[in-house]
């Protein structure tokens, strides 16, 4: 789960065992996007500083960095390492601003 930096709407993210990473309005308790990428368990999420971009991990061996006013991805990082989960948590440590 990672909170939005963004101060206009409250968004989390969470990252689910299908694969799908979700972002939910934390006032109206709603679901305002669906991300299909993943093919397993989302392990890790990450905002940018901004809060224009999400980047997720998961136990498939992928990384994705999205675009969140389009949910499209940028081209996916694969690597059959499970390290990779720990790779994107330390980026979210040093280049973002909320991480959990």
């Amino acid at each position: 789960m990672a909170l939005s930096p963004n101060s206009e709407i409250v968004i989390v993210a969470n990252g689910c065992n299908d694969g799908k990473v979700k972002l939910w309005n934390i006032e109206t308790k709603k679901i305002i996007a669906k991300w299909e990428g993943h093919t397993v368990v989302v392990g890790a999420l990450c905002w940018s500083g901004d809060g224009n971009e999400m980047r997720s991990g998961s136990w498939d061996g992928t990384a994705r960095v999205w675009d969140v006013k389009s949910g499209k991805t940028v081209p996916t990082i694969i690597n059959q390492s499970r390290a990779l989960l720990g790779d994107i948590l330390a980026q979210c440590n040093k280049y973002c601003n909320r991480c959990m």
